[in-house]
C-alpha cells in the first residue's frame, strides 16, 4: 500500500511549517544572546558558583551538627487505634522531632526472672493488646495489619515477640 501524493503533501506542509518556525525560534535566541555581553555571563556564572559554595558549607556545618546531637530522644510509640473505629488519632509533630522506628525497650528474657518478665509481658501486653486480641480471634498477620493500619511486618514481629515471650515464661504458645 502506498500513501496518497495528498497525504505526502500534507507531511511535507507540516514538516516545512515546523522546521521554519525551529529556524524562527533558534535565530530568537541568538539575537538575545548576542546582546548581552560576555562579563555578564561570566559575572552570573561566578555568582553562582559562590552561592554554591556558600550552600555546600552550610550543609555540612548542618551534618555535622547533626551527627553532634544525641541519638533519638524519647519518641512515643504509634496512636493506637482500636478495631472497627474509623477515626485516627493524629498527633501534632514537634519541631525537632525526628521521624524514625519506634523503639522499644526490653531487657533480655533469657536471664530475666519471672516477676521482671511478667511485669514486660503486662506492659507489651497492654501496648500491644489490638493486635494480640486479634490473633487470640484467630486473624491472619495480613487481616490484622488491614484492620489496625500497621505494616504487616511489623505486625509479624509484635506476633513473633509474644511467642518468644510465652515461651520463656512456660506459657502455652498462643500464637
Amino acid at each position: 500500500m502506498t500513501p496518497s501524493p495528498r497525504l505526502l503533501m500534507t507531511l511535507v506542509v507540516i514538516l516545512s511549517a515546523v522546521l521554519g518556525l525551529t529556524l524562527t525560534i533558534l535565530a530568537w535566541v541568538v539575537v538575545q544572546l548576542r546582546r548581552q555581553p560576555v562579563a555578564t555571563w561570566v559575572k552570573n556564572l561566578d555568582d553562582l558558583r559562590t552561592r554554591q559554595d556558600a550552600l555546600e558549607a552550610m550543609m555540612e556545618k548542618a551534618n555535622s551538627t547533626r551527627l553532634a546531637e544525641p541519638a533519638l530522644k524519647a519518641h512515643p510509640g504509634p496512636p493506637l487505634r482500636r478495631p472497627g473505629t474509623r477515626s485516627r488519632r493524629i498527633d501534632a509533630a514537634e519541631p525537632t522531632a525526628v521521624s524514625g522506628p519506634t523503639l522499644i525497650a526490653v531487657p533480655s528474657l533469657v536471664t530475666a526472672s519471672l516477676p521482671s518478665s511478667a511485669a514486660v509481658t503486662h506492659d507489651l501486653g497492654r501496648r500491644f493488646s489490638p493486635i494480640w486480641d486479634l490473633a487470640d480471634t484467630g486473624a491472619t498477620p495480613d487481616e490484622i495489619a488491614r484492620s489496625t493500619g500497621q505494616p504487616i511486618g511489623q505486625v509479624e514481629l509484635i506476633l513473633a515477640l509474644r511467642r518468644q515471650l510465652n515461651a520463656n515464661v512456660g506459657e502455652p504458645r498462643l500464637t
